[in-house]
């Protein structure tokens, strides 16, 4: 004991510790659970934490704050402001999503487990009135209170002082739920336990007016995903949540022998003829990169432009997305493995006159040494001004994987009809591009689907790099989740720049439950492509 205070070593964790005080309570207690609470919404300015404990058999509850002090753990908050505790899903919600506030830290942490609904909570009933609202300015604000007059009141009370504070709050009617007195979410949740996150969503719209028509249930409008409003209107129709089909690509919209190819790829893999086709295109876009260019009018000989592509394909986790690229990406790995094969027949020659070349300088060097005369001298000299290193020849690189954007530049210095960059999983490079520090980098992304512009590439410790011609062909993977998240940015905001406009081929076909073939690969149309 320390004071007043309960206390447990300040060397143990807040779990250990939150154990060892909840052992110190009267009763027969377990710990159940321990949630940080922190000033404001930063998850990292912890100020406290809620220590919730159970009896096994009664099942009362008791629900402590628990501080750090000087001289170790103790119960309480010991001065510390009253504050909130975040859940996981509301750190990495946007700023334009509703926030679900509620009487206990369990009760966030639920939402936020089974539903991924951004929630936070203020705490006991009595918190109410004390919390600072400020970090809710401009949020859309979704109150569930308890079913008991404080926690209605507590409603009231955080509903007030958000006007004019949050862009939106509404408090759901609990007493149109048919909870017990003083039910909660918890208690919501043990009554539907098949409840998605619509049906929560469902909830904004229940009014705390009388509900006259006892005919309907709440319950079945709610698991429908649905909203009871009994003002004398009818069960609104639930909405679709699907999102409405796209026409499928026919192979009539492909040359051949592209059309043949994607067909087989396709019907042998049991995926999209879409998810076949935009790879296909892309690996042959890259592989004729800026060699040859399209002037898009007949008299404007300077409106010129390298008919270079970008393709993604999006869908989601299991739909086989990968292995539909794969037959492209081959292609190119043949292209790699006869380049390679020319690249060492040269790499060997440029040794073998390497070494030529130092013999004759040695030999130079010597008769410097041993000749007096001043005209062989000179003569000697001027031989030996005349000597030039071999250049290295040129490495032909079709696909690359992850590079970094100085190591790319250093692959188009030698390529200046440009390359593939491949990423399977293409939100990485998106985010890595997102980055502040990594502006020049996105700039260079953005020169590069151009295909016939000029680059100065920064080099670490060694100055710029200048890239006469830059030709970067791009392909990847996008799940619709990811893609979302990213469309955010794009959309307003410094993302805005074009990044995702790039992307000429992006498909995000209906995925119907199509079966692979095991027949034989069409090598004919392989060979052709």
């Amino acid at each position: 004991m320390h004071g007043n205070f309960i206390m447990a070593p300040r060397s143990a964790s807040p779990e250990t510790a939150a154990a060892a005080l909840v052992g110190q309570l009267p009763g027969e207690q377990q710990l159940t659970g321990l949630y940080a609470i922190t000033n404001g919404l930063s998850p990292d300015a912890i100020a406290y934490y809620e220590v919730r404990a159970e009896t096994g058999s009664a099942k009362e509850k008791v629900i402590r704050p628990m501080s750090l002090l000087e001289g170790g753990w103790v119960m309480g908050r010991s001065g510390a402001p009253v504050g909130w505790y975040v859940n996981e899903a509301f750190r990495d919600s946007r700023h334009d999503e509703a926030v679900y506030v509620v009487e206990g830290a369990k009760k966030a942490a639920e939402l936020g487990e089974r539903f991924g609904l951004p929630s936070i909570s203020f705490g006991a009933a009595t918190n109410a009135g004390l919390i600072d609202i400020s970090p809710l300015q401009g949020r859309r604000v979704v109150i569930w209170p308890d079913n008991d007059e404080p926690g209605l009141e507590a409603a009231r009370v955080l509903a007030g002082r958000l006007d004019g504070i949050a862009s939106f709050v509404t408090t759901i009617d609990v007493q149109a739920l048919n909870l017990p007195e003083k039910g909660d979410v918890i208690d919501w949740l043990a009554l539907h336990p098949e409840a998605t996150a619509a049906c929560v969503q469902g909830l904004l719209k229940v009014t705390p007016a009388a509900i006259e028509d006892d005919s309907v249930s709440i319950v079945s409008a709610v698991s429908a995903g649905g909203i009871v409003e009994k003002l004398g209107w009818e069960v609104p129709v639930p909405l679709p949540d699907r999102l409405r089909s796209v026409p499928n690509l026919s192979p009539e919209a492909l040359p051949e022998p592209i059309r043949s190819y994607a067909t087989d790829i396709a019907r042998r893999s049991g995926v999209p003829l879409e998810f076949a086709a935009i790879p296909l295109l892309t690996v042959l876009s890259s592989a004729a990169g800026a060699r040859f260019e399209i002037q898009p009018k007949a008299r404007d000989t300077d409106f010129v432009v390298v008919p270079n592509l970008w393709g993604v394909i999006i869908g989601s986790p299991g739909a086989r997305k990968t292995p539909a690229v794969r037959p492209a990406l081959s292609l190119l790995k043949e292209l790699e493995k006869a380049s390679a094969a020319a690249y060492a027949d040269q790499e060997r020659i440029w040794k073998r006159d390497c070494e030529l070349l130092n013999i004759e300088r040695k030999r130079i060097e010597g008769l410097l040494k041993s000749t007096k005369d001043s005209a062989k001298r000179d003569s000697l000299r001027t031989d030996y001004s005349l000597l030039v290193d071999p250049s290295k020849p040129p490495r032909t690189t079709y696909v690359v994987n992850d590079p970094t954007a100085e190591a790319l530049g250093e692959i188009l210095e030698q390529n200046p009809f440009g390359t593939l960059v491949y990423r399977d999983e293409l939100f990485g490079l998106l985010g890595q591009l997102d980055q502040p520090e990594r502006s020049e980098a996105r700039s260079f992304y953005l020169e590069g689907w151009n295909g016939n512009g000029s680059h100065d590439l920064a080099r670490i410790g060694r100055g710029r790099r200048h890239i006469p011609r830059v030709c970067i062909s791009l392909l990847g993977c996008l799940t619709p989740s990811l893609l979302e998240k990213h469309f955010a940015g794009a959309k307003n905001g410094e993302r805005n720049d074009g990044m995702l406009q790039r992307f000429q081929l992006a498909v995000y076909p209906d995925v119907a439950d199509l079966e692979s073939v095991d027949v034989a690969p069409d090598r004919r149309a392989e060979e052709a492509c």
